[in-house]
């Protein structure tokens, strides 16, 4: 099916105004929606957090409460005596606990139902009801009794207990805490029990909607906090808390939906940490989406209103839009007929109207230009003697070039002779310059040995002096010592001398005793034996004195040789500590000069090591040298190679100026053949196409003037039409040019192909494939005039711009 433009336009018109409407509106929908839904979810979510954190706020509470008061020495004194003699025998201690616990009940405020205290066989020894056991009826006490056995904080399941005063059933909630002794042992346990529903009034009292509700329900399935109180502590069988317990199995935390009738529901859940109890909220999507569905209506509506719009607006422009089609339809017909008496009446003022003015200008410009066709021939026969003379001078510039570029080349050769040998004198620096810098290392290298050598000498130097010092310490003790022998050598000496007055004495008193024995007689003799022995006992000790007396004099003489040695030893040692310290002080003058060699030598080396980079740089710019000598060589070459293209093109231009006579002898018949009737004003087309030409001095056509100057707007075509290529040739009519740059802009950068020319009636044909096209003519006449003085700049522009050239590279 074939549609009419009118009627395509309307229809893309529909769409582009339809779909992208569709699309923001959907997408400004579900963006609002999904917005407003993130954002409920997200309230609830903080309500959650908000009532678990509380809840976990007020067991830690709790714990912490009950923590504390296991640590009361009454407690722990009350349930010693209570675990040794099975009773408590201390009533005052019973009494003070009772009431201490009574004071934390009512300190609550009726928060906590009860508090208790249980011994380790389970009995209740103290309530803050008084001792009346579990006043809240507890049966099962499993809670109390595992917080004793595992030493920790226990919490019991919700059940019902009946309050004493009123026996109604309520949902409690019961929590322990072990009492230990200072040693570990756990004697007990204290427990609180407070009424559930004080517990979970801020999940019953959330408003949630208008339908919606919040419950607490356990691991196992069980409702522990419902509006509807009927159902506490039962086995869950509705859909959304079945759904719930399904859910928090793999995420503690959460949302949902699930369809309940005809309505959908959303349900949010958190599991409370350290407990088994599970807080949710449900209500219809409907209550709290109701915004974001009302958004939806309201973007459907609008997007309805939005598509009528736009068929009423596709309508009118249709209407307007094909109207001067149209027009320029009707008068294309006529001009196809060859009526170029028929203008275009269009007078609206967008490009419609542009493109009329566009139409009536064409028609007198063709008119006009075939009347220039004749003129035309004779402008051929011109350009092909000007073509000749110009070929025989750039052939003459040829031969030139070719000199110069065999000169430039033989230079180009030696300098790359001179470069080689550069490259190997370099090499030798830089060889003699690593051995420097390895010579340096080494030296470096020993200067380091040599400086850590005399640091151990240095340290054994010092080593040495302290052991002089303690040797000058031992010798002065040793002369101390030594005066004291001779204190004590001078008192043996008078002790000698004793025993040599006390021996005389003796002797004199042996030969009185001899005496009288003789004188005795007979009775005496045994007496002058004692006296003889005496005598000779006299007689030894005074040579042993003698002895002693030698020995001691011997042992003075010695003492003094030895005082001698140790002044000597004395005097020495001090020429020793002074060597030592001198040897001291030239082992850190060595060490200072060994610092300082080696850090000229790093110096060197780092001198060295820069003027090895330095020279390496050398070398890569030498190579770059190299490089661009080479290329130099090669454009050399290239010159050569150009030359004889050129050669060869001043040939085919003598062809080419031969083909211009004989289309200039085809123009003129082709010219006769066109009938273009009578031209009754010709002032009226001059001014006619002097306004025209004047209306070309817009920015746009100037700017395809410049790219029509640069050569990109006619291009080789096979076959060309016959007005276009009369502005091209006829350069010395100003208004013909402004007239060409008019009609190639209306009709495009490029010439097109045009193989038949209908004017006035008369069909005119060119021959594309055999003849030599008008466009490529011009061209290689724009060639001919600068190929004289550019074959050779642009060889060097070719090097100049080339981006592989090394001499660019280095350059840059």
């Amino acid at each position: 099916m074939r549609l009419k433009i009118g009627t395509k336009l309307m229809i893309v018109f529909i769409l582009i105004t339809l779909i992208p409407t569709v699309f923001l509106g959907t997408f400004a929908y579900r963006s609002t929606f999904n917005a407003l839904e993130n954002g409920e979810i997200e309230k609830f979510n903080i309500l959650l957090d908000g009532i678990v954190s509380n809840t976990r706020t007020t067991l830690k509470d709790t714990e912490f409460l009950l923590k504390n008061l296991s640590s009361n020495t009454s407690f722990t004194s009350m349930l010693e005596n209570y675990n040794e003699n099975g009773r408590i025998d201390n009533p005052d201690l019973l009494k003070e606990t009772n009431n201490m616990l009574r004071k934390i009940y009512v300190d609550s405020m009726g928060y906590y139902e009860s508090v208790f205290i249980v011994a380790r066989d389970g009995s209740t020894v103290a309530d803050s009801l008084g001792r009346t056991g579990y006043s809240l009826g507890v049966n099962d006490l499993s809670f109390i009794q595992k917080s004793i056995q595992n030493k920790s904080f226990q919490i019991s399941d919700i059940y019902f207990s009946k309050l004493s005063q009123t026996n109604v059933g309520v949902p409690t909630l019961s929590m322990a805490y072990p009492i230990m002794h200072q040693t570990g042992q756990v004697l007990g346990a204290i427990a609180i029990t407070l009424d559930f529903s004080q517990f979970d009034k801020v999940v019953k009292n959330t408003k949630i909607g208008q339908s919606g509700y919040g419950f607490m329900l356990n691991s196992v399935g069980e409702i522990i906090s419902h509006p509807d109180g009927t159902i506490l502590l039962k086995k869950a069988e509705d859909q959304v808390t079945t759904t719930v317990l399904n859910d928090v199995k793999d995420e503690v935390k959460g949302y949902g939906q699930l369809k309940l009738g005809n309505s959908y529901w959303s349900y949010f859940y958190y599991a409370v940490p350290s407990t088994d109890w599970i807080i949710a909220f449900t209500l219809p999507e409907e209550e709290y989406l109701y915004v974001a569905n009302s958004i939806g209506k309201n973007t459907l509506l609008i997007i309805g209103m939005c598509v009528a719009l736009s068929l009423v607006a596709a309508l009118l422009f249709n209407k307007q839009f094909t109207k001067n089609i149209k027009e320029l339809v009707l008068v294309l017909d006529n001009l196809a007929r060859g009526d170029y008496s028929t203008y275009s009446q269009s007078e609206s003022k967008d490009e419609f109207g542009y493109l009329s003015e566009r139409v009536n200008y064409m028609i007198d410009s063709q008119r006009d230009i075939l009347l220039k066709l004749v003129s035309t021939s004779s402008s051929l026969h011109d350009a092909k003697t000007n073509m000749v003379t110009t070929t025989k001078s750039g052939e003459e510039q040829m031969e030139e070039i070719a000199a110069t570029a065999q000169q430039f080349l033989s230079t180009a050769e030696e300098n790359k002779i001179v470069v080689k040998k550069i490259d190997e004198s370099i090499e030798k620096v830089i060889s003699q310059a690593q051995m420097v810098e390895n010579i340096s290392q080494m030296a470096v290298s020993e200067s380091q040995r040599a400086h850590n050598s005399i640091e151990s000498g240095l340290l054994a130097t010092e080593t040495a002096l302290n052991m002089m010092f303690q040797i000058d310490d031992s010798i002065e003790n040793t002369a101390k010592d030594v005066l004291t022998l001779v204190e004590d050598s001078k008192k043996i000496n008078e002790f000698l001398e004793y025993i040599r007055t006390i021996a005389r004495g003796t002797n004199l008193l042996a030969l009185n005793a001899t005496i009288e024995a003789a004188r005795a007689g007979e009775h005496g003799r045994g007496f002058a034996v004692v006296a003889e022995e005496v005598r000779k006992l006299s007689q030894q000790s005074n040579e042993a004195a003698e002895e002693v007396a030698k020995t001691v004099s011997n042992i003075l003489r010695k003492i003094n040789e030895v005082n001698e040695k140790i002044k000597i030893t004395q005097q020495n040692s001090i020429e020793g500590r002074k060597a030592s310290t001198n040897v001291k002080e030239s082992f850190r003058h060595i060490i200072t000069s060994i610092d300082k060699v080696s850090e000229m030598i790093n110096k060197t080396s780092e001198s060295v090591r820069i003027q090895v980079e330095d020279t390496h740089n050398v070398t890569k710019e030498m190579s770059s040298i190299e490089d661009m000598i080479q290329y130099t060589l090669l454009g050399a070459r290239q010159i050569a190679e150009g030359t004889s293209s050129q050669a060869h093109t001043m040939t085919n231009i003598n062809d080419i100026a031969n083909e211009l006579q004989q289309i200039s002898v085809e123009l003129g018949a082709i010219a006769s053949q066109f009938k273009l009737g009578e031209v009754s004003n010709t002032e009226e087309c001059d001014s006619k196409l002097g306004l025209l030409t004047d209306s070309c001095e817009n920015e746009q056509y100037n700017n395809y003037n410049e790219e029509t100057e640069s050569g990109s707007a006619i291009e080789n075509d096979t076959e060309i039409n016959i007005d276009e290529t009369e502005g091209l040739i006829d350069k010395d009519s100003s208004q013909n040019d402004q007239y060409i740059n008019c009609v190639e802009n209306e009709s495009g950068s490029d010439i097109e192909d045009i193989s038949k020319v209908n004017i006035g009636g008369t069909e005119a044909h060119t021959d594309g494939e055999e003849d030599f096209t008008l466009g490529e003519m011009s061209r290689v006449i724009e060639e001919s005039k600068i190929i004289q003085s550019s074959d050779e700049e642009e060889v060097v522009e070719e090097m100049l711009f080339d981006s592989e050239n090394p001499l660019n590279k280095t350059i840059a």
